[in-house]
């Protein structure tokens, strides 16, 4: 026999007493004496002596523990570390110790992994990897204890501040405490912002950490905070959920008074305001106030993350073209907050080219819409005066439900419905928060819109082939949009108007994909995590544009919220020419939509 297998007998010798495996856990949290131990073990020194020393004798034989020569206890060895590790491991692989599931701050649920409190101590306590990997460990067997149905990472965060006070370790336990966030992810975001130069960044980043938390353990229900953490259902913007508006609209003004009205109302609401600014050309009076709108407000008070659009009709854009590039041009790098969406009435292919080497020329943003009332991601927002706001997209993850569905249509029916109640819900108490917070001050028409993620995917997992192809789920889309939009009828009207778009928020789709992506096939990875905020990806391999177009007509008939399509490919002129069959076959729908001509890559 070897020395390697002398040495495993001897180890698995050692392992298989109950006794044994006590001392080895104790000893891996701290340094114990000799009546130390013993106390720890409930075993009394007259009566136990004996067999107590037969057992330390076993596990310092076996190597499992050592003796500290400068303090004279008995400590756990690496081997002993790395027996105890694989044995968590075998202890979870075989199902014989429960799975502890977190609810992380980033809206996800996960297993619990402890290497992430040790990277933490090490990262933000500074602590030796030798001491955090203790402190884990005694944290992880503290979480088992408390049988708690699924943890949070505040709560995580408590235990190992309760640990570290334990161990006599405050000044480390200092570094971890909490201000709303972490004292750590503070300082990181204070230096952000000191590159950045602008401190309503800090104010922003701090208070998403605060609401998302408040939303997910105090204004949810806990039923409705689930389903979001599972990704069955999405809320955006969820860190600015009580507070803000996803997009706001206004009427270019007409006169200087109505000017200063507007500058001074988005300075102010800048940080509640959190995507899309528009400004719609409804005459040409409004052009030259909105270009002075525009020199105010994209060199001073956009934040990261913010644009300025501006909705204007194809023939006013073409004629004041080179005076609207004269204007901006000045703006200098703060011109690329500004987005472009140009009304057209069936455009001709060289109308559209022309206006697409206007944008080219200019590396400037735009879309083509059918309607006025469009923004520039392709929802839609009737203009009310002085103006309008989208308060919050709603989105039910579809290709999850169909995945646990196991093909049966009906529970996928039943679970659209369960899950589309919890949205109303969410949505109602959104309303009434707010209409109690701002009351007569804020009189407009609140706007939601709804969207589900996965549709074409969905089907395809159903039926197996997607529904372009085959009549079959051709049908079954047709239906789940039809009972869902009937569902969305049921919304009260009171709380607000609610509306179905056809795009997800591009976070939600990340967010949600990363929930599902073990779930998925690898020939639809990539489709699915780079355009699965889109129901129709434009790298979809229809047969030719006429199929597209067909086809997205169909969907586009059902969305009131706005219907949003994006066309690319490797050629300009089959890309326009694209272009214009969608434009052609969209329009019949009646329904607003917007195009994205997407020329990356593209000569």
């Amino acid at each position: 026999m070897t020395e390697t297998a002398i040495n495993v007998d001897t180890i698995l010798d050692s392992l298989a007493s109950s006794t044994r495996l006590k001392i080895l856990k104790l000893l891996s949290k701290k340094e114990l004496g000799y009546s130390e131990l013993m106390d720890s073990l409930g075993m009394e020194k007259n009566r136990d002596a004996g067999k107590f020393s037969y057992h330390l004798k076993k596990l310092l034989n076996s190597k499992l523990i050592e003796v500290n020569r400068e303090t004279g206890k008995y400590r756990v060895s690496k081997t002993g570390l790395l027996v105890l590790d694989n044995l968590d491991k075998l202890e979870k692989d075989l199902g014989t110790k429960e799975l502890l599931i977190v609810r992380r701050s980033e809206n996800i649920i996960e297993p619990f992994d402890k290497t992430k409190i040790i990277n933490s101590l090490v990262k933000e306590a500074n602590l030796t990897p030798k001491l955090a990997s203790e402190i884990a460990s005694i944290v992880e067997e503290k979480l088992h204890n408390l049988k708690i149905e699924y943890l949070t990472s505040p709560l995580i965060r408590e235990l190992v501040n309760t640990v570290l006070l334990d161990m006599g370790l405050e000044k480390y336990r200092h570094r971890l405490s909490r201000i709303g966030m972490p004292i750590y992810d503070v300082s990181k975001l204070f230096r952000k912002v000191s590159v950045i130069g602008d401190l309503r960044e800090f104010m922003e980043e701090s208070s998403k950490s605060i609401m998302r938390e408040y939303c997910l353990q105090n204004f949810l229900s806990r039923n409705i905070a689930e389903m979001h953490l599972t990704g069955r259902i999405d809320l955006y913007p969820l860190d600015n959920w009580l507070t803000g508006v996803i997009a706001r609209s206004y009427q270019a003004p007409s006169d200087e008074e109505e000017v200063f009205k507007i500058l001074a109302e988005i300075s102010a609401s800048t940080l509640n305001i959190r995507h899309e600014i528009n400004l719609r050309l409804i005459d040409k009076k409004g052009l030259e106030n909105t270009l002075k709108i525009i020199r105010h407000i994209v060199s001073t008070s956009l934040l990261r993350g913010r644009y300025l659009s501006i909705t204007i009709e194809h023939e006013d854009l073409v004629e004041n073209f080179p005076r609207i590039m004269e204007k901006i041009r000045m703006l200098d790098q703060s011109i690329k907050k500004i987005r472009y969406i140009v009304v057209v009435d069936e455009p001709s292919y060289s109308e559209l080219l022309k206006l697409d080497e206007l944008f080219r020329s200019s590396k400037l943003q735009y879309v083509i819409t059918n309607s006025d009332e469009s923004l520039f991601y392709g929802l839609r927002l009737p203009l009310e005066k002085p103006s309008s706001d989208i308060h919050a997209v709603f989105t039910l993850n579809l290709l999850l439900l169909a995945l646990e569905s196991n093909k049966d249509v009906d529970y996928l029916l039943e679970r659209i419905r369960e899950l589309t109640m919890y949205g109303f819900s969410a949505l109602s108490k959104r309303a009434r928060m707010f209409k109690q917070v701002y009351g007569r001050r804020y009189s407009k028409q609140i706007y939601y819109v709804s969207s589900l993620y996965g549709l074409t995917e969905a089907v395809k997992t159903i039926h197996g082939v997607v529904p372009y192809l085959s009549k079959e789920s051709s049908s079954l889309l047709s239906s789940i949009i039809q009972y869902y939009v009937e569902n969305l009828k049921k919304y009260p009207s009171e709380m607000g108007k609610l509306t179905l778009g056809s795009r997800t928020p591009k976070s939600s789709a990340k967010r949600l994909f990363r929930l599902i992506s073990h779930k998925v096939s690898m020939d639809d990875h990539e489709k699915i995590s780079s355009h699965g905020y889109l129901i129709s990806a434009p790298i979809e391999k229809f047969r030719n544009i006429e199929e597209r177009a067909l086809f997205e007509s169909r969907i586009a008939s059902y969305i009131d919220g706005g219907y949003y399509t994006v066309v690319k490919g490797a050629r300009r002129k089959k890309i326009i020419e694209d272009a214009v069959v969608l434009f052609e076959e969209l329009s019949k729908t009646g329904k607003p939509f917007t195009i994205k001509i997407d020329e990356a890559g593209v000569s």
